[in-house]
């Protein structure tokens, strides 16, 4: 991936002047830096996600149905 000199360089110095973070590369930090965004990002998805609960509701005009209300529901049910 290519980024600007401008930035390079400075991610370049900023390695150069925190040895203690073990970086050797930019390619390395600008790895590191990726991960810790996609965890953020899925992370953030999860939150967004209704609980699986929700997600299997039906809803009807009489109302909103679980998987389990449906099945109680279709037991009582005679042939």
């Amino acid at each position: 991936m290519k980024i600007p000199k401008d930035l390079a360089d400075f991610f370049e110095r900023y390695i150069q002047e925190h040895k203690e973070l073990g970086y050797k590369f930019i390619s390395q930090f600008a790895l590191h830096i990726l991960q810790e965004k996609a965890r953020e990002l899925l992370e953030d998805e999860k939150k967004k996600e209704p609980p699986l609960e929700i997600k299997n509701k039906i809803t009807l005009k009489e109302g909103e149905y679980s998987r389990e209300d449906l099945k109680k529901l279709l037991e009582n049910i005679e042939d």
